[in-house]
């Protein structure tokens, strides 16, 4: 093939490219671009055809334009990669902190539907035993038995650690988002699905204390512990702001509170989700690992360690420096 009929046969994906890039570089002036699931595989195949024009010499005026059309295309890519990441660090480095502090008393009265039924569950199972078979059935009161048992091994490998992550993520992710998504009815659903959490994770917890497995539950849970239940916290504290939203509008129409309260709750519900990340990550390849190898104590320092830095992140990160 000659340099004329290479022209030819590739000009309309080269013309077509140009244009796709015109309109990305002034989508500022208009939002639509069409046809943008086209660019990775016009981009690369534009770039397929420089590498040819160049290995046959076929002269620098048609290197040049292709040459520019590669470069444009680079550039755009790489600073539309640059901006997602920059969009994504400023969610956690500023957004999410400040939208908690914004709404610290949502914040509070969530922290209170969640650990009020968690701490009271927990006294009521110490005193009274029988109390865990109100909450849990049987078959899982001796499942958990089983498995925080201090008297039985379990061992695991690092395959069973990775499909543990995998659930963990789709476990507590899956409590956060329904927490959220059940404030559409008035709030009342977040409000029951805290305080159903804070119950159940409770009578866990004061079950398999009075049972004198703490010993192997406490440090299991330690390291993780601060990011998933703050996470649970999290997600009900937006679910109450979108009810809320619902409850009394204020001076909007419902519609609008409700579209408004939704966005201001984004950072949060990305928040969570990365939280319940993290937690999940500690819990599959850091939770599970035996004392013979890292003791309880130094999993309990991690752990206040984890929860020190939780609290210092909401309370100092994102916010505004003064300037003197």
């Amino acid at each position: 093939m000659n340099q004329e009929e290479f022209r030819k046969s590739n000009q309309h994906h080269w013309k077509q490219f140009k244009q796709l890039l015109d309109n990305l570089e002034s989508r500022k002036k208009n939002n639509v671009v069409p046809h943008m699931d086209e660019f990775p595989h016009l981009y690369r195949k534009v770039c397929q055809q420089l590498d040819l024009a160049r290995h046959r010499n076929y002269g620098s005026k048609l290197t040049e334009m292709l040459n520019d059309l590669v470069l444009r295309g680079h550039q755009f890519f790489y600073q539309s990669q640059a901006k997602k990441i920059g969009r994504f660090k400023k969610i956690f480095t500023q957004d999410f902190p400040r939208a908690v502090r914004k709404d610290i008393k949502l914040f509070w009265v969530a922290s209170f539907l969640f650990y009020g039924p968690f701490f009271f569950i927990i006294f009521l199972i110490y005193f009274s035993p029988e109390m865990v078979y109100s909450v849990i059935d049987p078959g899982t009161v001796k499942q958990m038995e089983e498995m925080y048992d201090p008297a039985k091994a379990h061992e695991r490998g690092f395959s069973d650690d990775i499909t543990m992550f995998g659930f963990y993520v789709y476990n507590n992710t899956g409590i956060g988002l329904k927490t959220f998504g059940s404030s559409l009815i008035l709030g009342i659903g977040s409000i029951f699905t805290l305080a159903f959490n804070g119950i159940f994770i409770g009578a866990v917890f004061g079950h398999l204390y009075v049972e004198g497995m703490g010993v192997k539950l406490f440090p299991f849970v330690i390291g993780h512990s601060s990011f998933e239940l703050t996470a649970i916290v999290i997600s009900g504290m937006a679910g109450l702001k979108l009810g809320l939203a619902f409850i009394i509008p204020k001076d909007r129409t419902r519609r609008e509170a409700i579209k408004i309260a939704g966005r201001e709750c984004m950072p949060l519900i990305y928040g969570f989700v990365m939280m319940f990340f993290v937690a999940a990550f500690i819990e599959g390849f850091w939770s599970p690992i035996k004392e013979n190898i890292v003791s309880a104590n130094i999993k309990y320092i991690v752990g206040a360690c984890l929860w020190s830095l939780v609290v210092l992140y909401f309370i100092f990160v994102g916010r505004e420096q003064r300037v003197r």
